[in-house]
């Protein structure tokens, strides 16, 4: 594999980055109580998404719940897969990490790093006082029509800037830490376990998910989030 590169990824939206789908559209693991209003369609993958997400503008002093029975919001989508904190101070990242992939889920452990769960992508494989904290990875991320519905957008706001693109790059890059973090059927069940992955997901399904989302290893670097070319921090 190449030495990666620190530079803003380039922008390759036209396909998702994996061919299996391990949770089809029609996929459930509970029972659904059916509104006579809105009825979920049999091929939605709304199920998957929170019951709600706190919707928070500061310019616009806004601070509230949204719900997302009906799908994911934009401002749902920005706050998921935000690390702008991070690339605020994207050069200096070299400082607290190494641009290689993250330590396996096992090692974690043996350097007494005990995996705690967090929700916000910005803290993912932040570690320190004998913690690494996690984000797990949401069901929708393994549905391709997340991918090609959500993040394939090539529209540019009044900045010029790309959300849709550079939450895919972040999206990309928070699933190649796991290719990392997993990567022998140890670190699966210790994932599993802790709820870092879906209970539905065999390893079978694992493995084949991992071989198609490298298949052009020389390619990741490239389309992913500049922190993600960082392991832990």
């Amino acid at each position: 594999m190449s030495s990666p590169s620190t530079n803003s990824p380039s922008y390759q939206v036209s396909s998702t980055p994996f061919q299996t789908a391990l949770f089809p559209l029609s996929f459930t693991t509970h029972s659904t109580i059916h509104s006579t209003t809105n009825p979920p369609s049999s091929t939605s993958y709304t199920h998957f998404f929170p019951a709600s997400h706190r919707n928070i503008r500061p310019h616009e002093a806004i601070d509230d719940l949204e719900s997302l029975y009906k799908g994911p919001s934009p401002s749902f989508i920005a706050r998921e897969f935000d690390l702008s904190r991070l690339h605020s101070i994207r050069h200096l990242l070299w400082l607290a990490g190494r641009p290689v992939p993250p330590h396996p889920l096992h090692q974690q452990v043996l350097m007494n790093r005990e995996p705690i769960v967090t929700k916000k992508l910005d803290q993912h494989l932040v570690w320190g006082g004998g913690r690494v904290f996690l984000k797990p990875v949401s069901k929708f991320l393994f549905t391709r029509e997340f991918w090609t519905r959500e993040l394939t957008s090539r529209k540019k706001d009044d900045a010029g800037v790309c959300k849709r693109c550079e939450s895919r790059q972040a999206a990309l890059g928070f699933l190649f830490s796991y290719v990392g973090l997993v990567q022998r059927e140890t670190d699966f069940d210790l994932a599993t376990v802790k709820g870092l992955l879906p209970r539905e997901v065999t390893w079978g399904q694992w493995r084949l998910f991992v071989d198609e989302l490298l298949a052009s290893p020389d390619a990741i670097y490239k389309n992913i989030a500049v922190r993600f070319i960082y392991g832990e921090l």
